[in-house]
């Protein structure tokens, strides 16, 4: 679990994401990992709220799992 301190970054940056997809700023992609269509933001950086990398519930909830960074998530 994430201290205390962290959630109100994670609380702003999944808002400007949310802000900027109803604005068509960023744009909803396919699963990263397996291509799926559905999709949903994951923030590797609260500090860089538009940088996202889009994962199906199934991916998402797996990188959260077994905890490696996406970069190298995205690879195996």
């Amino acid at each position: 679990m994430q201290p205390l301190t962290e959630r109100p970054r994670r609380e702003s940056a999944r808002a400007a994401a949310r802000k900027a997809v109803r604005r068509g700023n960023l744009k909803r992609q396919p699963c990263q990992r397996c291509q799926q269509p559905r999709s949903e933001m994951h923030h590797p950086d609260y500090s860089l709220p538009l940088y996202v990398v889009w994962l199906c519930r199934h991916c998402h909830r797996r990188l959260h799992q077994i905890k490696l960074p996406v970069e190298v998530f995205l690879m195996v």
